[in-house]
């Protein structure tokens, strides 16, 4: 996909400052309401939970750690233990995060979906949010994350989709048209608006994208969608053979 920054790691480091602000007024404040939605259906949180030994939980790009901040919050109110790893292969993104979120437990790392120096079989619960289709090779961060997983270790996915409602498509591209227009109005910069629009135009649709999913070799995969489809949920399970 062109731009005009050398990498998408580059794209990101000049947006950074301005990376919450943008996604809440993108979005309308609706990604708060997506994300709080996410993180309330994570395993983590289910009423069955019996797990004694803290998860070990990955929050793969986790960008400025607005997922991770809500999710150590829960396990805080609801007494969950829990081993944290925050990964974003952006410098200026993680610092960020590492600023919200003091905890001395977080392991930070610098690095891609694509390439994850964690061990095999180590992590109980994976999530990736709005990150996936920022990734070079989609299929080969997929792969990764199930190697990573322990058996019955679970993947969990919010990402921009494509509407299935053609009137609801056709709106949801018109906005992606001003997208753009946004960009360069609140901070002076619209070709990251730009590749942002083009990246959720470019993300597989739904049966393409699940099937990649399985093809990773995960079982028991669910897609929800979220605002008629604008973005969805997709959860993954390793298998214990």
């Amino acid at each position: 996909m062109k731009n005009a920054f050398s990498s998408i790691n580059a794209l990101f480091s000049s947006i950074a400052p301005a990376y919450d602000r943008m996604n809440d007024v993108m979005s309308f404040g609706l990604h708060h309401v997506w994300k709080r939605i996410f993180v309330d259906q994570l395993p983590l949180f289910h009423p069955n939970n019996v797990k004694k030994d803290p998860w070990v939980y990955v929050d793969m790009s986790c960008g400025s750690g607005d997922i991770g901040s809500l999710v150590l919050e829960c396990c805080t109110q609801k007494s969950i233990l829990i081993s944290p790893i925050f990964i974003d292969p952006n410098a200026e993104l993680l610092a960020i995060a590492q600023c919200r979120l003091p905890d001395q437990s977080i392991q930070w790392h610098q690095e891609s979906a694509e390439h994850v120096s964690l061990p095999h079989h180590s992590i109980d619960l994976y999530t990736i949010s709005f990150g996936l289709r920022n990734t070079d090779d989609r299929c080969q961060a997929l792969k990764q994350a199930y190697d990573v997983l322990a058996p019955g270790g679970q993947w969990w996915c919010l990402e921009f989709s494509h509407p299935e409602n053609p009137l609801m498509a056709s709106a949801f591209d018109a906005y992606l048209n001003i997208l753009p227009v946004l960009g360069n109005t609140i901070i002076g910069q619209a070709e990251p608006y730009a590749y942002l629009a083009d990246s959720i135009r470019s993300f597989p649709v739904k049966d393409v994208f699940l099937q990649e999913i399985r093809d990773a070799g995960f079982v028991n995969v669910t897609y929800q969608p979220l605002s008629y489809g604008i973005v969805s949920i997709t959860r993954g399970v390793k298998c214990f053979s």
